[in-house]
């Protein structure tokens, strides 16, 4: 009895996998959740984002709006909102879309279609559809760098869709083997040009 009033006198914190922190002081018991590191710093981020995003919209600087939304997309699938993370990204592409802002929008179809691969989410048609998208987008701003890479994201794409589908369908294997074939390709006839895309 001595040893357990002697643990109880001070704090004694326990951590369950649902991450409450449990705090033991004598008579009382104190629950409060305790955000991951990881967690705290993003959403300290993610307000200052929101405040400048809703700033530049009054001010109707669509530029900065593009931004913002694709820059707190990055944020929220970081933290793991997949959800939160996509209505950013579609946000960002959509006034992306309407400025011909071309790497912003190559950044956001990447990232959704990315996420919509989860195996939590699973709409592989529009991750495909989204990878399209993403080539297109890589192709009008004439980045190398962003075409070769589309290529090689199309085939995890499709990479991805196989091994998180039940029905293993080789097609999906061999689509992935032709698209990091074409990734390929486009790097060797590319190559030095990649380091002279402009910043």
């Amino acid at each position: 009895m001595g040893k357990i009033r002697a643990a109880l006198a001070g704090q004694c914190c326990v951590e369950s996998p649902s991450q409450v922190r449990i705090t033991f002081e004598i008579g009382t018991l104190t629950c409060r959740p305790v955000m991951p590191k990881k967690k705290q710093r993003g959403n300290e981020l993610i307000k200052e984002l929101e405040r400048q995003l809703h700033k530049s919209a009054k001010q109707k600087d669509d530029r900065k709006v593009c931004d913002f939304c694709v820059e707190l997309g990055d944020e929220y699938r970081r933290i793991g909102d997949l959800y939160e993370a996509l209505r950013y990204y579609r946000k960002g592409v959509e006034v992306a879309e309407k400025l011909n802002i071309y790497e912003n929008s190559v950044f956001a179809h990447r990232a959704i279609a990315e996420i919509l691969v989860d195996p939590g989410i699973q709409e592989n048609t529009k991750a495909l559809e989204h990878g399209e998208k993403y080539l297109e987008a890589a192709n009008k701003s004439g980045k190398v760098h962003f075409i070769q890479l589309s290529y090689h994201v199309i085939g995890w794409l499709h990479l991805q869709i196989y091994l998180n589908s039940n029905a293993k369908q080789e097609m999906l294997l061999e689509k992935a083997k032709q698209w990091c074939e074409r990734s390929l390709v486009y790097l060797s006839k590319h190559a030095l040009d990649i380091d002279c895309d402009k910043e």
